[in-house]
């Protein structure tokens, strides 16, 4: 997210924990629902509506993927006899 989304919210204390409460209520994993509601939720707590800064807002999602012939592995791949 840009500065725009987390300097908006100004009568927030702790921005960055308000910007996760609001990404764990999301009901939604669609980034685009997401992305939409998170900015949404930013221009309510503007006085006014009245827009500040650009506001620019990026969801995506990562997946792992960990193929079977691949030479090194992710530490959620190894076995219990790997580690000892």
């Amino acid at each position: 997210m840009s500065d725009g989304i987390f300097e908006g919210p100004k009568e927030i204390e702790n921005v960055d924990m308000w910007i996760k409460r609001k990404l764990l209520e999301m009901e939604t994993k669609e980034p685009q629902a997401m992305a939409d509601l998170l900015l949404e939720e930013v221009i309510r707590t503007q006085k006014g509506g009245e827009i500040e800064d650009d506001m620019t807002v990026l969801v995506a999602q990562i997946n792992e993927n960990q193929p079977q012939w691949a030479p090194i592995r992710s530490f959620r791949h190894f076995e219990r006899e790997d580690i000892s």
